[in-house]
């Protein structure tokens, strides 16, 4: 059996019981060493994306070995340790991929255990700036690229969700653009911010997708409302502003 020893404020002695189905077995004595926790003094910078180099200064070196060092974050993420200095009692690691936000670090030291926690901030990054356009229809595929995406990334156009389509290595989010909300009763271009939101980290970007009527197609009518429900049926729609289509392409209901 293993298990995880929870902290302790102070240094001495603790008993540790062992109970299964009710039946209790020996007790053993459990030494907790102030001497022996790791600690974190200070790191710069206190944020960061993927791929940056933090410095970490350390209250004590407990181990030579860089593979005994592990610094992670509450929910997953790490920061690669790549070298480690015995005499200033420092190390640097390098961040890995993930969800920008702030959350707690910490340290583990094989085999003495973790160390306090600090609060460091992953950064929402978005490079390039993002661009598009579409009709007033939307249904546009908009590609961002970046750091810090996931699934509970929230982007809007013009205040309206984009529908997230994909999330790859919390660096490429995909999503389909809705339909401008004045749609019937608009004219001319429109200009919308692009906002990305990821837990309480907010980015907007003014005027950066274009609503354009020039793009917007307009069913005006359907050569038939009524079909048999095994459909292949030829339909005539007639409109403006189609653009060229391929032969066989199938219609769809929405």
């Amino acid at each position: 059996m293993k298990c995880i020893v929870p902290p302790r404020e102070d240094s001495g002695k603790v008993t540790v019981t062992f109970k299964s189905s009710g039946h209790g077995f020996n007790s053993k004595s459990y030494y907790y060493e102030s001497n022996l926790t790791p600690s974190i003094i200070s790191f710069t910078p206190n944020n960061g994306v993927a791929g940056d180099k933090i410095s970490v200064q350390l209250g004590n070196t407990l181990s030579p070995n860089t593979t005994d060092y592990t610094i992670s974050f509450g929910n997953g993420g790490k920061c690669d340790v790549v070298d480690l200095n015995n005499s200033t009692n420092s190390l640097e690691c390098v961040l890995q991929s993930h969800p920008a936000g702030a959350y707690n670090m910490s340290l583990d030291v094989f085999p003495y255990g973790r160390s306090n926690s600090s609060a460091f901030t992953y950064n929402l990054d978005i490079n390039p700036s993002p661009v598009g356009e579409s009709g007033f229809g939307g249904g546009h595929l908009l590609t961002l690229n970046g750091q810090g995406f996931s699934d509970e990334t929230i982007v809007t156009i013009c205040e309206s969700p984009c529908k997230l389509v994909s999330v790859h290595q919390e660096s490429i989010l995909k999503c389909l653009t809705p339909m401008y909300a004045e749609h019937e009763t608009r004219k001319g271009d429109v200009q919308c911010n692009i906002k990305i939101q990821q837990n309480a980290i907010t980015k907007e970007f003014a005027s950066a997708y274009s609503y354009k009527e020039s793009l917007t197609s307009e069913i005006l009518d359907v050569s038939s409302r009524r079909l048999g429900t095994g459909g292949g049926k030829r339909l005539t729609v007639t409109g403006t502003n189609f653009r060229n289509t391929v032969p066989g392409q199938i219609c769809y209901q929405h």
